[in-house]
């Protein structure tokens, strides 16, 4: 069976069963002498509170005691809406419905519903019928579920992490998803299946989205697909690097988490993008393999991937080696690097033209034509976007591409290929506090030379200041980012500034790659330039804004954008402001030791309140390590000068 054939046969078999089930009404089966003797030895060893079943259940337990499951779909429990909330008498109807006698066969019955409790829980019943010894109750077939495991044919979990993607509200933070490696003997990890959990996404209206998403109104499902269509949308299309964790689960293992994850076609849980989201029930799978991790417990209102990375690491043994796999864009980029001059204009010649330019580097020696045609080769492919079904003139141009490539006989040339963005346990955390103070320095309002003091406390995740390692450079993104100022004279606590959204994407333009960059930022803050300070010279607003940036060389990215904003509050005439301008900045990184970041902001308000005043900003940071940093900024309002010191630590 071919590649598509077989990913299609099962995803076919996994999704044609996820239909609602009769199966919470099995409970009301009589039950047998011998099941009464089994649910009673699963009391007297008290199994309804055993890691296992809590983890097979997902059951967590409140402050006050209670347990309830985060599965949200009712088929899940087999004693009905009661399973939620009673892991005891989940446990009862388990065993009896797990112990009843072959489904009857009716026309009438669904896929799902013709299948045995046993084929629709298969973790259960192997942990139940190991841990209760049971001998006199028989397995029964399982066609479906055996096809669609023996597909997968796990034998080894990895880890994978998916690097941040800013174009993508769902994986602004980073992606994680589990790769099954298949014990069928062919070596070639694209072929092996991965898990991915993700929201069941029903609506293109943006702000439905954010909405739906952050309170929980979709629902998140498992699903396997080949690892090689992952590749295609992640590291080939969406240009983002993976690195990957093989854990050191063992085979048994590996076939629980299997089990487990066909167990949840049966439901589905609410999906929150802070906190429930996929890297958090990739958590609950890793711990259904194996019980005695305690990963998800080490999350609780905020769930980040890259977090959840480190929390795998922390476990000794459990990760048992690690690989970096590059981007295309990254791949296309350490080719490029290898050529200089009349050689890069070749290689995209070749990537434009095909075999037309192959006349241009007849003069080179093999090695080096081998060196420009991947370039090349890997400059089509992105300039294609690898989409699908790809271009006639893709098509022609590969061929002629590999054929010319073939016909220098040089073996595959090194290069050295590094991934743009840097494992995720080299950064941050991703919460962060900080503590500063400062002056009002040269300003002329009735506060000008007054000191302060600031408290800061950030959710997520990284700013242009921050170390930059394992995160990427070219990027700004912090959610809910909460500043307070008490000014000593005359004694005032108000909000400096509160950044529920700030994203600003600077994607760096070159001969090979030209994309726009974009920012927006949602949030408060103080009119400063209006002399003022607290609540009444307080606003909210929007800003948004879109241009290029530009990497002159490796330390220092520079950008430009022209700015729309719109701010509202009892700071200004009318109550409010509209405005258009431009804003810049320059970040210069210094190693793993400092980076500096200045920008300005100019924005002629039109309507509201038309006072208009340039801002500028400029900051240097030392890091100690990936804990502990020291910053020193100034910041201009028209003539309101601040300047402040401040050390942050990040948890």
């Amino acid at each position: 069976m071919g590649g598509w054939a077989h990913f299609l046969c099962l995803t076919f078999v996994f999704l044609a069963v996820c239909g609602s089930t009769a199966a919470a009404a099995n409970n009301k089966l009589p039950v047998s002498a011998a099941v009464q003797k089994l649910q009673a030895k699963a009391i007297s060893m008290r199994l309804h509170e055993s890691r296992m079943w809590q983890v097979l259940l997902h059951y967590r337990q409140s402050w006050t005691g209670s347990w309830r499951s985060e599965a949200d779909g009712s088929a899940f429990f087999l004693s009905g809406a009661e399973g939620k909330t009673d892991p005891k008498a989940e446990l009862l109807a388990t065993i009896a419905v797990l112990s009843q006698g072959p489904v009857a066969t009716n026309a009438k019955l669904s896929i799902e519903e013709s299948q045995h409790p046993q084929c629709r829980f298969p973790a259960r019943w192997q942990w139940l019928k190991t841990t209760l010894a049971i001998t006199d109750v028989p397995d029964q077939p399982c066609p479906i579920y055996e096809q669609w495991r023996q597909g997968i044919s796990a034998q080894k979990v990895t880890l994978v992490y998916a690097a941040a993607y800013v174009n993508s509200p769902a994986s602004m933070y980073g992606h994680t998803f589990l790769r099954l490696t298949r014990s069928t003997g062919e070596g070639n990890p694209l072929l092996d299946y991965i898990i991915n959990y993700a929201a069941d996404v029903d609506t293109q209206n943006g702000l439905v989205y954010a909405f739906k998403g952050v309170f929980g109104g979709f629902k998140g499902l498992f699903y396997a697909m080949p690892y090689y269509m992952k590749i295609q949308e992640y590291s080939n299309i969406e240009s983002r690097d993976l690195w990957e964790y093989e854990l050191s689960l063992s085979p048994q293992q590996s076939e629980r988490l299997v089990q487990h994850t066909w167990e949840t076609r049966t439901t589905h849980f609410d999906y929150f993008f802070f906190g429930e989201n996929c890297s958090y029930f990739l958590l609950g799978l890793l711990e259904a393999a194996d019980p005695n991790l305690h990963l998800s417990e080490r999350f609780g209102g905020v769930t980040i991937p890259a977090n959840t990375v480190r929390a795998v690491l922390d476990v000794p043994g459990l990760v048992t080696s690690s690989n970096a796999r590059p981007s295309l864009r990254a791949t296309m980029f350490a080719q490029k690097r290898a050529l200089s001059g009349k050689q890069l204009d070749n290689a995209e010649a070749l990537a434009s033209e095909g075999k037309l330019a192959a006349a241009q580097i007849a003069g080179e020696a093999p090695a080096k034509q081998a060196q420009i045609i991947d370039a090349g080769y890997a400059r089509l492919r992105y300039k294609e976007g690898l989409t699908w079904p790809p271009s006639e003139s893709f098509e022609r141009k590969e061929r002629e591409l590999l054929v010319m490539r073939g016909r220098t006989r040089a073996p595959p040339q090194s290069v050295q290929n590094i991934a743009f963005v840097a494992a995720p346990e080299t950064g941050h955390r991703t919460l962060r506090l900080s503590v500063g103070a400062g002056t009002t320095a040269n300003g002329q309002s009735r506060e000008r030379g007054q000191t302060f003091q600031d408290l800061s406390i950030r959710f997520a995740i990284h700013d242009f200041l921050d170390r930059h390692q394992g995160y990427p450079e070219d990027a700004l993104l912090e959610m809910v980012n909460l500043r307070l100022r008490f000014l000593n004279q005359p004694n005032k606590l108000f909000v400096d500034r509160l950044n529920l959204l700030h994203i600003v994407s600077a994607a760096p333009i070159n001969s090979w790659f030209i994309a726009p960059s974009w920012k927006v930022w949602a949030g408060g803050a103080q009119a400063y330039e209006l002399g003022c300070s607290g609540w009444s010279c307080s606003y909210g607003g929007l800003d948004t804004g879109g241009g290029f940036a530009w990497r002159p060389f490796r330390p220092t990215l520079l950008w430009g954008m022209a700015d729309l904003a719109g701010h509202a509050g009892p700071a200004f005439r009318q109550s409010y402001r509209v405005g258009l301008g431009g804003s810049a900045g320059v970040v210069i990184s210094w190693g793993r030791f400092a980076q500096t970041e200045m920008g300005g902001q100019y924005l002629r308000h039109l309507l509201g309140d038309t006072r208009s005043f340039p801002t500028l900003s400029v900051g240097h940071a030392f890091n100690f390590g990936r804990r502990v940093q020291l910053r020193f900024v100034a910041e201009s309002f028209a003539w309101h000068v601040f300047a402040r010191t401040e050390l942050l630590a990040y948890f």
